[in-house]
């Protein structure tokens, strides 16, 4: 009866891999319990008559053990999900030996291949019970392959029941039990261990799988989707999963994690959090979700989030891990594209810019000035026409060193482009400040260049406008110190030149 409310549990479920064979076993396993009880029930008559019904319910019986075992394998592989492509194309193949049982099944009475009788009664209390049952020769064959497929299916759930959640872990060690009981029962039997050389108590244990595997549909939602779905995910996601117990030590984690931490699994469990990331803070006095963004770890960033298990009481916590490292880095190459110039590495005008606005609202609160440079290389096109685009482009690397030494650490020095640097000086109390900042730039434009064993030699002129009194508008000031570069070059260049 267990085994046809397990039927009816299994036809209403969703559409999970390995439900038909399911189905299938349970109608089987049912089949022999069923007529099982017309074996034992037969005992009117005179011996011969006993034999001969016996016998005959025997043969009933053995028309669904045949393939019990084969639906078992099958089912455990379509239910884990490793079935191999062959295997999936050609099942058929699993039933050859089942088929061939079952034929001598049918026509045992002429060959005996299978089983015979020996006059003989085992009795209780005067009351004829069982026949004495001899093995054909085709007998070791047909419970020897049982046995391996029954073995194999056994071997499967005891390995993935170590490498898998908890809640299907569970799934996995009832199936295993349940696969046990008999294959230990006809073992005893068919090497006639003690008083079971005469009794076969497969449909008793038939009966006792039932149990197990109700226990299994109502408690651990056996042949459910949602149990496999949520093991697939954790198996599969890209994120690094690692569940936490109240005490946050680790009691599982995904291969996505075992792979971030370059570990097998076995060597995290039982380790507390605070020794395996002690980076973090301590979640223990975390009562709802947080996220922890850009965790350096293993030379990699990673988003990381604490959710709570909980459901009324806490029970521990789900630490989901996400490598944005190449996201991290491809952020920061498109802002160095965006603000840096790609080849002196100087800030660009969009750096500078933003930078001489943020100053320009500090010295309208602090009443100082700021000098903005603006450096136009003096016969840089010669050179670059003579020497070559690789050779300017050398010296444009060679001049935003000398541009950052000349200066302070304060100060800013960038690119706008061609051979024109921009030099943002701060921190001044009046005009005049500038002027030591200025000569040593000029200075070092004065000193030879040395470009693939050439000597180069070049200067700049200087245009400079002062905040606030040349503007406080980040473009006016630029036009303006532009405007002081250009009095500088007509001058005569080498010089700088006030825009006011």
């Amino acid at each position: 009866m267990l085994n046809l409310y397990c039927v009816k549990a299994v036809w209403g479920r969703s559409n999970v891999p390995g439900k038909n064979e399911l189905i299938w076993m349970l109608l089987l396993d049912a089949w022999w319990s069923f007529f099982a009880i017309f074996e034992i029930a037969a005992n009117h008559g005179t011996t011969q008559e006993i034999l001969n019904m016996k016998l005959f319910w025997i043969k009933i019986e053995y028309i669904s053990i045949s393939s019990i075992a084969v639906l078992w394998l099958l089912f455990v592989l379509r239910y884990i999900g490793i079935e191999p492509p062959f295997l999936k194309r050609n099942s058929w193949v699993l039933f050859i030996i089942p088929a061939i049982t079952l034929l001598l099944v049918c026509t045992n009475e002429i060959n005996g291949g299978l089983m015979y009788s020996l006059p003989g009664i085992i009795t209780f209390e005067d009351h004829p019970l069982l026949k004495i049952i001899h093995h054909g020769l085709y007998f070791p064959i047909a419970v020897g392959y049982s046995w391996v497929i029954t073995a194999i299916g056994i071997g499967i759930c005891f390995v993935y029941s170590l490498n898998t959640l908890s809640s299907s872990r569970m799934q996995l060690r009832l199936l295993f039990v349940a696969a046990m009981i008999p294959l230990l029962s006809t073992i005893l039997y068919v090497f006639e261990v003690g008083c079971l050389k005469y009794f076969d108590l497969t449909s008793l244990f038939f009966a006792i799988i039932g149990a197990l595997l109700t226990y299994a549909l109502l408690k651990h939602r056996l042949v459910e989707l949602t149990p496999i779905a949520v093991n697939t995910i954790f198996e599969n996601i890209q994120d690094g999963v690692i569940v936490l117990n109240e005490k946050t030590a680790v009691v599982e984690l995904n291969p996505a994690a075992r792979n971030m931490f370059m570990v097998s699994g076995n060597e995290f469990y039982g380790k507390l959090l605070k020794d395996i990331l002690p980076e973090l803070p301590d979640i223990t006095l975390m009562n709802t979700e947080r996220i922890f963004n850009d965790q350096l770890i293993n030379n990699r960033w990673y988003d990381i989030r604490f959710s709570s298990i909980s459901n009324g009481a806490h029970y521990g916590w789900i630490l989901t891990m996400r490598d944005n490292t190449t996201k991290r880095e491809l952020e920061e190459k498109l802002h160095r594209m965006a603000y840096y110039d790609g080849i002196t590495g100087l800030p660009n005008r969009m750096s500078f810019r933003d930078r001489l606005q943020s100053e320009m609202a500090r010295v309208v609160r602090t009443h100082e000035m700021l000098a903005v440079m603006f450096i136009d290389l003096d016969n840089f096109k010669e050179i670059n026409d003579t020497q070559g685009h690789a050779a300017g482009d050398k010296m444009l690397n060679h001049v935003a060193e000398r541009l950052n030494e000349a200066i302070r650490g304060s100060d800013m020095a960038a690119r706008m482009g061609g051979d024109e640097f921009l030099v943002l000086i701060t921190d001044m109390k009046k005009k005049e400040d500038v002027v030591f900042s200025v000569m040593r730039i000029l200075d070092a434009m004065r000193e030879p260049f040395y470009i693939n064993d050439t000597t180069v030699y070049t200067t700049a002129s200087i245009g400079i406008a002062i905040v606030p009194g040349d503007g406080l508008e980040a473009d006016i000031v630029l036009r303006r110190a532009d405007e002081a570069m250009y009095k500088a070059k007509m001058n005569g260049k080498n010089q700088f030149m006030y825009r006011s």
